[in-house]
């Protein structure tokens, strides 16, 4: 998903902007997800990370966490790290650059 797509929001109300964030990166963490870059039980970006990866207020980032932690795609918070549900927890953070494009653990 392209960066660039979260700045074409010209023209639209501040809480359109929310939702569509929200669902955007939402999504994007699934796709993450389900294409093995965060695995089950592996720590998910700080908050800090995510703002600045997404471009993004810390809000919409705890509004796309809390929403994922109710669903049970994410686990933890209120102090600690918040995690990939469904696996023993590791000890490793997942990666913050999650472009299909980008290159992911490879020097």
């Amino acid at each position: 998903m392209p960066r660039e797509d979260f700045r074409r929001m010209r023209g639209t109300t501040v809480a359109e902007k929310k939702v569509w964030y929200r669902r955007s990166i939402k999504a994007h963490i699934e796709w993450a997800i389900a294409e093995g870059y965060w695995r089950p039980g592996q720590k998910i970006p700080t908050r800090q990370a995510l703002v600045a990866y997404y471009e993004v207020s810390k809000h919409v980032i705890d509004g796309v966490i809390g929403i994922m932690i109710a669903e049970g795609t994410l686990v933890g918070g209120q102090g600690g790290r918040v995690r990939v549900a469904g696996g023993p927890d590791i000890d490793t953070t997942g990666p913050i650059l999650m472009d299909p494009d980008l290159p992911v653990g490879e020097d």
